[in-house]
């Protein structure tokens, strides 16, 4: 906004008055579409995160009436007990705390608190705006209700409250699921397990199962799909959904959560005599990385020519004490490997001949 700049100085002006350090950041929200309230409130909690050490706290003023209006905008959007419960007064903001002492306290008390103590503000104008939802409720809704019930913003903060409580309860048994359905990683369900668990409880097992992954949640819908068209899908199907920089995919007897991948990976990678010596060769994610262990006998290292390639097409090894040859693409599929990570298998090559995949197996005469 045009007064932005003022804003700023205002809150220098108040803080250094205070003999406090004062740091300020612009966010950038252009290009972004959608819900602006939303995007921009998660810039700037992420503009925040940046100014934040392990132990800090990061205190805001939300007060019961700005509780109030978070219950009725998820009650709009048919959230959950987890919406439902508004704002918690004590949550983890990596890596530190968020904390909201004032969520007792209602507008009315605070502004009597800032005139008796003649304290100074700066009000937005984007506040009596009512094309945003917030102040919609704020300004035509909750004024009305408050007409029929003058306790409404209390009111509507206990059942928060209330609700924050049945949701703790719901999130202790999910996590207790949660643990008996995981798989050899945090981004892996074991399907078999969760068939045994009914409809509700794989419902709050794959919503605790993404929080946990630190990822954003589905909605409802996407969670139907995944208990119905993932969960109870045939042995070979192998389905993807996608939300929000989240990809979920059935690949055998499981359900993995990932980001989307979106590296390209070089042809070939040409391996350094410094590599071979220090034991290491660190790949482009999500390709990992190579151990090596040279076993010395009487070839000069310097001279060996080691390249890390990937899987292109139609590749033919052939193994260890296995006789005849193998394609690559049904060792994947005897190996078990997802097919959205074969690409990144790293293939070792010397002297331009393939002698190992990855860690996997070894190759003929190697």
């Amino acid at each position: 906004q045009s007064a932005a700049n003022q804003w700023d100085d205002f809150c220098k002006n108040q803080v250094e008055a205070l003999n406090i350090a004062y740091v300020s950041a612009t966010a950038d929200l252009h290009g972004l579409t959608g819900n602006i309230e939303e995007r921009a409130r998660k810039e700037r909690y992420r503009l925040l995160a940046r100014q934040m050490s392990a132990k800090d706290i990061l205190i805001t003023a939300h007060h019961q009436n700005d509780q109030a209006e978070t219950l009725l905008l998820q009650l709009m959007r048919g959230s959950g007990v987890d919406g439902l419960g508004g704002m918690n007064e004590q949550t983890v903001f990596k890596p530190g705390l968020l904390i909201r002492p004032l969520l007792n306290i209602s507008r009315a008390k605070l502004e009597t608190y800032a005139a008796d103590y003649k304290l100074e503000w700066v009000d937005d104008p984007s506040n009596a705006d009512n094309s945003f939802d917030r102040n919609f409720l704020r300004k035509e809704i909750i004024p009305h209700l408050k007409q029929r019930w003058p306790s409404v913003s209390e009111n509507i903060a206990r059942s928060a409250s209330n609700c924050q409580e049945a949701g703790e309860l719901v999130k202790t048994q999910s996590n207790t699921d949660l643990l008996d359905c995981l798989g050899s990683h945090d981004h892996i369900l074991l399907i078999n397990k969760l068939k045994l668990h009914s409809t509700a409880r794989q419902h709050h097992i794959i919503r605790s199962w993404v929080q946990t992954n630190d990822m954003t949640l589905p909605d409802r819908n996407k969670v139907e799909t995944i208990c119905n068209e993932f969960i109870r899908a045939r042995e070979d199907a192998q389905p993807v959904i996608k939300w929000s920089e989240v990809e979920l995919y059935r690949f055998k007897r499981c359900l993995y959560l990932l980001q989307p991948i979106t590296a390209r990976l070089p042809d070939e990678i040409r391996v350094t005599k410094k590599e071979l010596d220090d034991g290491c060769v660190n790949l482009p994610e999500p390709a990992g990385r190579l151990l090596v262990q040279l076993q010395r006998d009487g070839t000069a290292s310097d001279l060996l020519d080691f390249r890390i390639r990937f899987r292109s097409k139609g590749e033919k090894v052939q193994l260890k004490n296995r006789k005849g040859t193998r394609k690559l693409k049904k060792l994947f599929q005897e190996w078990g490997i997802p097919p959205w990570m074969r690409g990144f298998v790293p293939l070792v090559y010397l002297n331009g001949q393939c002698i190992a995949i990855a860690d996997l197996s070894i190759c003929h005469d190697y």
